[in-house]
């Protein structure tokens, strides 16, 4: 009987266990879009497939991070549908495919939903360079001269000019890309002043 009792007992202990990591609860809102418990583990999983180094990262720390993801990402999608940003998959499936290939090589084995959420991300991200690449290229000016300057002062400078032209294209595109980058924070931090963040 004490047998039975306590199986019926570790059984309502186990469900209860059960129900409390199905449950959803709203930590944060941003505009009229809610941030769940749910979407914050995923996050975290993510972040720690992505980067081994993390697996070691006090949860506090992790979990600070992952909403801060989370907010942004929230953030970039209201700015993309508005913006009316939409990309082929093809234009960003490698970038995916290689993401999935590297994280696997660790030995991580990634379930469909994390990998459904790592390609939105992979997509996120490229819909959103799009969009600042839109609305900021006619800004980004790249000192030709000074390029030429390192090239000529490096010991490693191709002489082949069909070399040197690649070279140098290279590092335009870095350095536009750097600049971008800038802009791509600064276009951020805009939307957020502007935006209703609500944490619970």
């Amino acid at each position: 009987m004490k047998k039975i009792l306590v199986c019926i007992f570790l059984l309502l202990i186990s469900n209860a266990n059960s129900e409390n990591t199905k449950k959803i609860t709203l930590l944060v809102k941003v505009n009229n879009f809610g941030i769940s418990n749910i979407d914050l583990r995923e996050e975290i999983q993510i972040m720690k497939n992505l980067n081994i180094n993390l697996k070691d990262t006090d949860k506090q720390i992790l979990e600070k991070i992952a909403i801060q993801n989370l907010i942004d990402d929230v953030l970039k999608k209201q700015e993309i549908d508005e913006n009316d940003i939409k990309l082929n998959a093809s234009t960003f499936a490698k970038e995916y495919e290689q993401l999935i290939s590297s994280i696997e090589k660790t030995a991580v084995i990634i379930n469909e939903n994390i990998k459904k959420k790592i390609f939105q991300k992979v997509k996120l991200n490229s819909e959103w360079n799009q969009l600042i690449n839109q609305k900021y290229r006619w800004n980004v000016n790249v000192n030709i001269n000074e390029i030429e300057d390192r090239l000529k002062d490096s010991e490693n400078t191709p002489t082949d000019e069909r070399e040197l032209q690649e070279l140098k294209n290279r590092l335009i595109n870095i350095e536009k890309n750097k600049k971008l980058e800038v802009f791509s924070k600064i276009h951020l931090s805009k939307i957020k002043k502007q935006s209703l963040i609500k944490f619970f």
